[in-house]
């Protein structure tokens, strides 16, 4: 090895690199910044007070992570500044993603945020399980996260669930690109879903029989493949489905 260096605690998730630094936090709060070529003496390193318990997510000149004690912090990779803080509801876990304008994260009460990476504020939640084993995951603009043998896909933008998929066994791993889905179980088998059979469609346009008063958001439709390799389409306004008169499309 060249060289090594000692933190003062744990080290429970992986070190990012970034611009030919290396950021790490751990057990104790102490939140590390590193060179690539010498990691023996920091840069700098901060110590935040509760235990740094998710991955360190990079955007720009700014990166994010979470603690034990569910504060969410926005800060400087030039100078280790903080930009924000907010305070969620329960200790933060796993994987933390950054876009253009909002940061993901899921607490340990299994509770999914979304919130503007501008200002610290939340966006909306999402509660929909019992228990989230994997995520979030950001692809396009939705966001994916699995709940045992569950996966789902949510609106990045509002949080609303656009559709969700039970396995047989429970999901270990997931990733998502390029509208599809790559998920690993644990019936040791990798399945790939496409991730975005949805078609976004004018409120004003639905103007038919009782889809006229459903119709008040967005709306969506499925495009489902049969057997036959007939297509069935459904329309969805909030958690409701409609088969859709024929002529339509």
């Amino acid at each position: 090895f060249i060289n090594s260096f000692t933190p003062d605690g744990e080290v429970s998730t992986l070190p990012t690199v970034s611009a030919a630094k290396v950021f790490f936090g751990t057990s104790r709060g102490t939140l590390y910044c590193l060179s690539t070529e010498d990691i023996q003496i920091p840069i700098w390193s901060k110590n935040y007070k509760s235990g740094i318990t998710t991955s360190i997510a990079f955007e720009d000149d700014n990166f994010c992570f979470g603690t034990d004690n569910g504060v969410l912090y926005n800060i400087s990779s030039n100078t280790g500044k903080t930009l924000w803080v907010k305070r969620l509801h329960s200790g933060l876990k796993e994987n933390i993603v950054i876009t253009e304008d909002s940061v993901y994260c899921m607490t340990k009460s299994h509770v999914l945020y979304a919130v503007s990476k501008k200002e610290g504020i939340i966006k909306w939640n999402l509660s929909s399980w019992d228990r989230l084993i994997t995520g979030p995951v950001v692809s396009g603009n939705h966001v994916f996260v699995s709940a045992d043998t569950r996966l789902f896909m949510i609106a990045a933008d509002s949080g609303h669930i656009l559709w969700s998929h039970d396995f047989i066994r429970e999901i270990r791993w997931f990733s998502a690109s390029m509208g599809k889905v790559f998920a690993v179980c644990r019936d040791k088998n990798i399945y790939c879903l496409v991730s975005e059979p949805y078609i976004k469609f004018d409120p004003k346009i639905l103007n038919f029989g009782s889809f006229k008063k459903a119709a008040k958001e967005t709306v969506h439709l499925l495009i489902k493949n049969t057997t036959d390799k007939k297509v069935t389409v459904k329309l969805k306004t909030n958690d409701n489905w409609y088969k859709l008169p024929e002529g339509i499309i």
